[in-house]
């Protein structure tokens, strides 16, 4: 059974990795054929973009497996795919709109560029609930497979635009590829799946729930963005453009590994909150220790990465990104444990007790965003502290659900490889 379950979370990261790995090598593709100021203003859509995400895309993902089992939360999904459609299109465009006008001259043109961008929400919401219900029939290895192969697709249509144009223009078309293809797919195997729906399912407040995780998930954005906010804010577009380089790379294995870990447990959680907390205990062990262990074994696939290949392959403007890799890549360490924490108390329905420590993430992004005006490395640093104090404040809200042991080795790994990469880089 344990084996089974460590299967599922592979093939869970396999999901969850391949449109990141898909982003990052486009994303380094782009910084080969254009200055830091073009990839800065690409991370500002892309910041837009997944600031909408987190209000809606990640939001609806945690509720939205439960939602599938009765009628009333399928309605709700259906009208919420339509309303998030046609809202997400009219921010993106609003968004480009803005950088139009805020942006220099030099670069302005490239704004037109990013058109495709605003297609996304609607590609990605054409299968939100057949993905959902996929999920909770535990057909993880059709969605790794599809990921792939919506990924593989959109790179064999990307790459060679970008080799022709040598512009943003690819990397606009990738992410709304990428997803329709992943959606289509998902509709098409979800066909299959038997769902059972239920009339009498209990009335969870969909709505409710949606608006605490919409809350909550933009409170987790700004965890991870805001430093890039004001990095762009403080520092100007072309430092936005070597951040956001350095935590693509960094950060892509180990977000996927933290979604991918969240994903599972949430489908094994159901029900047993409230009867049974030594049988709780025993599932988040078994999801989350196996998930550090691979978090951590991409933390050093990530270096081997940026060491014998990126520093090679990326010119000499791009060093200052490169430094601050090994450092920012031991952070997904936390990012795991604190996203399958979130799930815990998704599950519990107390999803607005963590919204005070999502504020405080927050608001440390400050400090870590004056720490680039010092060096990207100390930046670094910064973000691996802020994440562990997350992780343990999390700990403290489900400490009655959770095993420590499984924290505990979550600091000493981060500890270890914080300590590993000081000293060697």
């Amino acid at each position: 059974m344990r084996f089974k379950q460590i299967i599922q979370l592979a093939w869970s990261f396999a999901e969850r990795t391949v449109p990141r790995l898909a982003s990052a090598v486009l994303l380094l593709a782009l910084a080969f054929f254009v200055t830091p100021s073009v990839v800065g203003l690409y991370s500002w859509a892309i910041l837009g973009v997944t600031l909408f995400q987190a209000l809606t895309d990640v939001a609806i993902r945690q509720i939205a497996v439960h939602a599938t089992v009765s009628s009333s939360g399928n309605q709700f999904l259906r009208r919420y795919r339509v309303y998030a459609s046609v809202s997400g299109t009219v921010f993106v465009l609003g968004l480009l709109l803005v950088l139009w006008f805020t942006q220099s001259t030099d670069i302005r043109d490239n704004v037109w560029l990013l058109l495709p961008l605003a297609f996304a929400p609607i590609a990605t919401n054409i299968g939100i609930i057949s993905i959902a219900r996929l999920q909770m029939a535990n057909e993880w290895k059709f969605l790794a497979s599809g990921q792939l192969i919506a990924a593989i697709v959109s790179l064999a249509v990307t790459l060679p635009v970008m080799a022709l144009t040598q512009s943003v223009l690819a990397s606009a078309i990738q992410l709304p590829l990428t997803e329709l293809l992943f959606s289509l797919l998902s509709n098409l195997r979800a066909r299959k799946v038997k769902a059972e729906v239920s009339t009498n399912a209990p009335d969870r407040q969909f709505f409710r729930d949606y608006l605490g995780m919409s809350a909550y998930s933009a409170l987790g954005w700004g965890q991870g963005q805001a430093d890039r906010l004001l990095v762009g804010t403080i520092s100007g577009t072309a430092n936005l453009g070597y951040y956001s380089t350095a935590t693509s790379i960094s950060r892509s294995l180990g977000d996927a590994m933290a979604a991918a870990t969240a994903n599972v447990l949430r489908t094994r959680l159901p029900n047993t909150l409230g009867s049974d907390v030594s049988l709780t205990k025993q599932i988040v062990q078994r999801t989350l220790l196996p998930a550090t262990v691979l978090a951590g074994a991409g933390v050093l696939a990530v270096w081997c990465l940026n060491e014998f290949l990126l520093r090679q392959l990326l010119s000499s403007a791009w060093q200052p990104a490169l430094s601050a890799v090994p450092i920012l890549a031991v952070s997904a360490i936390s990012s795991v444990a604190t996203w399958s924490l979130t799930t815990v108390l998704v599950v519990q329905g107390k999803s607005f007790r963590g919204l005070p420590i999502r504020v405080g993430a927050v608001l440390l992004g400050i400090p870590i965003a004056l720490a680039t005006l010092v060096s990207l490395e100390f930046a670094g640093y910064m973000v691996v502290a802020r994440d562990i104090l997350v992780m343990i404040s999390m700990a403290a809200l489900v400490r009655r659900w959770i095993p420590w042991m499984t924290i505990v080795l979550s600091i000493g790994t981060t500890a270890a490889l914080t300590a590993a990469a000081y000293i060697l880089f």
